[in-house]
């Protein structure tokens, strides 16, 4: 099993990072509706008929790799994005996604 190092040299799991990464996705999901009220894109200030994505600044895979797992849960590099500005973020092509009609935490 493949282990990751930590930001103090602790050794963790990739369930153990995928684990956190859904709880604090949804901490942060859920302070912003505790603030504010609703939830919305951090970018643009979309909210309404728009998927929500909770967006990594710094991508879990990067994370992992330089030896700071644990960046991979901190709140603060979790940003609350619509789809759109989630992909624009990510260099995808967004024209295919429009189709798709929910919401998703990913």
């Amino acid at each position: 099993m493949a282990r990751y190092r930590t930001s103090t040299g602790e050794l963790v799991s990739k369930a153990y990072i995928d684990r956190m990464v859904r709880i604090t996705k949804a901490l942060v999901l859920s302070e912003q509706r505790e603030e504010y009220g609703y939830n919305f894109c951090e970018e643009c200030s979309k909210s309404s008929g728009v998927r929500l994505d909770c967006a990594h600044v710094e991508s879990v895979d990067s994370c992992q790799k330089n030896g700071y797992a644990d960046k991979a849960w901190d709140k603060e590099n979790i940003k609350i994005k619509c789809r759109k500005c989630h992909q624009e973020q990510d260099g995808l092509d967004i024209r295919s996604s429009f189709s798709q009609a929910g919401a998703a935490v990913g």
